[in-house]
């Protein structure tokens, strides 16, 4: 079955399996945001690549799976750069041109100095980018008023 991310306009994803993104947009709403009016959330929804997303969960304690609840539980994304790339651009940018500088560094500065500048310049870039990532939704919302 098809993966779809919905990605609302405060800035969260909804991630799961769906037929359509129809159904996607329908479901995933009803099911995760019970308490809002579903159309006016939503920026947008895709489908993800084949094999792009897989989530790993685990308990944070070893206890019985029967015992398990649900909120006990701890999980990663093991690809995020599909969902950066097209749900947060900002961000998704702001690492790849750490990544750049990085990359780029003289060999003949320091180490330390090296880390030390992409660490600072990295950490302004995603300010900024999240910032933007923010105001996107907000923006959304405006636009359609």
């Amino acid at each position: 079955m098809p993966i779809f991310i919905v990605r609302l306009d405060d800035g969260s994803c909804l991630i799961g399996e769906a037929e359509s993104a129809s159904e996607a947009q329908g479901e995933f709403l009803e099911r995760w945001s019970p308490y809002h009016e579903g159309e006016e959330l939503i920026l947008s929804v895709r489908q993800l690549p084949n094999r792009a997303f897989l989530s790993r969960w685990w308990p944070l304690t070893h206890s019985h799976p029967d015992d398990l609840p649900l909120g006990s539980l701890e999980g990663s994304i093991q690809d995020v750069s599909d969902v950066y790339q097209h749900e947060y651009p900002a961000i998704f940018e702001a690492h790849e041109m750490a990544a750049k500088k990085l990359r780029d560094a003289s060999s003949d500065t320091p180490v330390v100095e090296v880390i030390s500048d992409w660490d600072r310049s990295l950490r302004e870039s995603l300010e900024k980018a999240a910032g933007t990532e923010m105001r996107r939704g907000a923006l959304a919302s405006k636009r359609e008023n």
